[in-house]
Order: C-alpha cells, then structure tokens, then sequence
C-alpha cells in the first residue's frame, strides 16, 4: 500500500522531472538556433488539419479552466501550404498555451488569416495583460513577467524566446498588444 504522503512526494519528483526535461529541451533548442544548426523545413503542409488538431487540443485545454476557447478563420484557407509543420506546430503551442496558462477567466480567441502566401495568426486573452514595458523583456530567455497579487504560473521561462527565433528565422514577426489590468 502507498500512503498519500508517498503519492504527493512522487507527483512532486514527476513535475520536477518534467520542468527539467522542459529546461534542457528548451536550452538545447537556442543553442541549436544560435549555433545556426537549425535547418527550417519547406515542406507541404496540411494546413486546416494542422488548424484543426491545435483547435481541438487547446479546446480541451481551455475547458479544463472553464474558459472560452475560438478558433476563427476565414472559409477559405488553403488545404496545404509549404512550412515547417514541426516548428510552426511548436510556435502556436507555445503561444496559446501561455495564452491559457495566464488567463483565470474568460476567453483564448485564436484567429488565423491567410493572404498571398502568408500565414497570420493572432491570439487574444482575457488575461492580466503585461504592461508596455515589459514586451521586449518576455522574448528574453529565462524572463518571466508576474503581475503583482497573482498566482505563481510554473514554466522556464523559453517558451516565447524560442517562438521568437523560429519565427524570425523563418522570415516572420512576433508582435505583442497588451492592455493591463
């Protein structure tokens, strides 16, 4: 017989374990990138499955939190599109897991636009918001912006450090909007 004390220290070992393997697959990934040891991908996408199975795992995600979970885009997005599945999979992973993991009430709206060849994709929250200042500071490896009188979210700190160098790398831009409070 395990005894409940037994049980929470090896949930503790476990989620340690897993924010460890999070931190070294993140320290790994920008050392890749600043290495110049990343090779982007143009391959053929399956573009609205790929919408389609982001949708359906941050739906679950969201409802889990009892939050409102959209996903809107226009009727006529391509079937299939050249990319890198895996690092644009990892991109929209991040985002709107930060979207739901700082968000306590209300709504993750994710929105995607598709024109000449280029992909947009937008997310807004109903969360706290990050004041103006602190924008650039959150693409920062091991930044993480906490506002005042909020709980505590786990994470290393990689998640939009990362985003941010795919994304360049692969020709785009990140933007940040944020009303506080």
């Amino acid at each position: 017989r395990i005894d409940s004390s037994t049980l929470e220290k090896v949930g503790s070992i476990k989620k340690s374990g897993e924010h460890l393997e999070d931190l070294i697959e993140g320290l790994l990934e920008i050392s890749k990138i600043e290495a110049g040891r990343i090779e982007i991908q143009r391959n053929p996408i399956q573009f609205i499955r790929l919408i389609n199975q982001i949708e359906q795992m941050f739906s679950v995600q969201a409802n889990d939190k009892s939050l409102n979970f959209e996903c809107v885009h226009q009727s006529n997005l391509p079937k299939a599109v050249m990319g890198d599945e895996k690092r644009i999979r990892q991109i929209l992973i991040n985002l709107l897991s930060n979207a739901i993991k700082f968000t306590e009430k209300g709504n993750v709206k994710f929105s995607i636009y598709y024109r000449n060849q280029v992909a947009e994709f937008k997310i807004i929250d109903s969360g706290v918001g990050i004041d103006p200042c602190e924008y650039k500071r959150i693409f920062k490896a091991f930044e993480r912006v906490r506002a005042p009188g909020k709980p505590y979210v786990p994470g290393t700190g990689l998640g939009l450090t990362i985003s941010r160098l795919f994304i360049e790398i692969m020709g785009g831009d990140i933007q940040v909007e944020a009303n506080p409070g």
